[in-house]
């Protein structure tokens, strides 16, 4: 078996700085049905969203995904994107890039804000680049030609026929998928791969490496509030199983072990600014778990810079691809 995380690096860049956005929204629940944005024959889906304590979260019933989908978690999936681009030195590490100037098909499962779509549709201007997601958080009129957008539920379905994609590249669901429901979605990813298409997936262990005290107590309430949606942790820990299981083949990746703090550097200092964001971004759902007063809150993430540096705090994200057989490969397996 190839060594699922063959490779370990270190990249620091200058630091990005985030629009950060409040809004003042009451308590409420609002719902509407959205489609793609180009193509009406795609299936319409019914989405819904919570209002809690100013910040706007997913309530579509067949998707757990547990950190907000509003502006400002939209900047934060920005800024996530530039430090991930500029850690592992471009968007994506399959051994495509001859393909991509010809022009292929390829699809961002759980695109977010649209960010990778928008970049490699500017890059590679021959191939044609699809994005699906839950929520809407992409630019709906001023983008790219070869890009266009879909709203669907990655867990449920991939609303394309067969072998229509020839790249399906998909980062940080782990929020949003759970350990059982993985390889489903990978189901569906080989499902609409062509043969000797090739799938990447990038995620982060959250549990980090060195934690601290505070680190420490703000991870295990995340754990409990997962458990509690009907998460199972350790996703990136039998990744390399999964995809297996799921009949690829060609199986690499690497592993890039990220300084979170001042004391790494430019990417360091980044690094903490988004994982505080995301911080940030869950205290709805985890000032409660904890049973903090938002005098309490403030203070354990007022804290934890300094706890960072203490302990060098460090964090795993690991980018993993594989490739979907050929009909002569399956023959010969």
């Amino acid at each position: 078996m190839l060594s699922f995380f063959s490779r370990l690096k270190w990249v620091r860049k200058s630091k990005k700085t985030q629009s950060s956005k409040k809004k003042d929204e009451i308590s409420k629940v609002s719902s509407r049905t959205s489609e793609s944005t180009n193509s009406s024959s795609q299936p319409k889906i019914q989405t819904s969203s919570v209002y809690t304590n100013g910040r706007r979260f997913q309530a579509y019933k067949d998707c757990n995904y547990i950190l907000p989908n509003d502006d400002t978690e939209i900047d934060r999936l920005h800024l996530e994107h530039w430090l991930m681009k500029n850690v592992l030195g471009r968007n994506f590490s399959v051994p495509i890039e001859p393909e991509l100037d010809r022009g292929i098909k390829v699809l961002d499962a759980g695109c977010g804000g649209g960010t990778w779509v928008l970049e490699m549709a500017n890059e590679y201007p021959n191939s044609d680049f699809t994005g699906i997601d839950v929520s809407v958080g992409w630019p709906t009129e001023i983008r790219p030609r070869n890009s266009d957008f879909v709203v669907g539920n990655i867990v449920s379905e991939l609303p394309f026929e067969d072998n229509t994609f020839d790249f399906v590249y998909m980062r940080l669901v782990g929020m949003g998928v759970s350990n059982d429901e993985y390889p489903t979605v990978l189901y569906h990813i080989y499902r609409v791969l062509k043969p000797g298409g090739w799938v990447e997936l990038v995620e982060v262990d959250g549990a980090q490496v060195y934690r601290g005290r505070r680190s420490s107590q703000f991870w295990n309430a995340v754990l409990q509030y997962l458990k509690m949606r009907g998460f199972k942790t350790g996703i990136v820990k039998d990744l390399y199983q999964k995809v297996e299981d799921a009949g690829f083949v060609n199986i690499d990746g690497m592993r890039v072990r990220i300084p979170l703090g001042t004391w790494g550097g430019k990417l360091g200092e980044v690094f903490e600014e988004d994982v505080l964001g995301a911080y940030r971004s869950l205290r709805p759902v985890i000032q409660p778990m904890l049973n903090f007063s938002d005098d309490d809150f403030q203070s354990l993430l007022d804290n934890l810079p300094a706890e960072n540096n203490e302990v060098r705090q460090e964090m795993n994200w690991f980018s993993n691809w594989a490739q979907k057989p050929t009909p002569e490969q399956i023959r010969f397996r």
